[in-house]
């Protein structure tokens, strides 16, 4: 049996691999774009179900509609390598060195923070 409600995207709860794709559609404000866009295209409607399975399975074609660019652009472009590495010699303490991960030296090398703290006080000439 199907049971046909009023979609609302602020009140829609989705779940599984659905969530993410939700999430993003929300951080967007594309929700109400998407409310207008699902009324045209199954002018008959969908069950919540249907809807989540959408979100979950298609979201390239969700985010194409709405004119949310591919996540897995954004995913490249956060895992670029940084521009510029913090040096170490800048720093006399370690712990004003250590503040980003992404632009440390020792971030591919080392392991722990200890390791790191250990290649640090050696460039500096003396022990962790």
């Amino acid at each position: 049996m199907r049971i046909y409600k009023d979609f609302d995207f602020d009140s829609f709860t989705p779940w599984s691999g659905a969530v993410k794709t939700y999430n993003r559609i929300a951080t967007e404000g594309k929700g109400d774009a998407l409310e207008a866009i699902l009324d045209d295209i199954y002018p008959d409607g969908m069950t919540e179900t249907e809807l989540n399975d959408l979100l979950w399975f298609e979201p390239e074609t969700v985010f194409e509609w709405l004119g949310i660019s591919d996540e897995e652009e954004e995913s490249e472009e956060e895992t670029a390598e940084p521009t510029e590495w913090t040096d170490p010699a800048d720093y006399s303490a370690f712990d004003d060195f250590c503040q980003d991960c992404d632009c440390c030296p020792f971030d591919k090398v080392c392991k722990t923070k200890e390791e790191c703290k250990k290649r640090f006080a050696e460039l500096k000439g003396g022990a962790a």
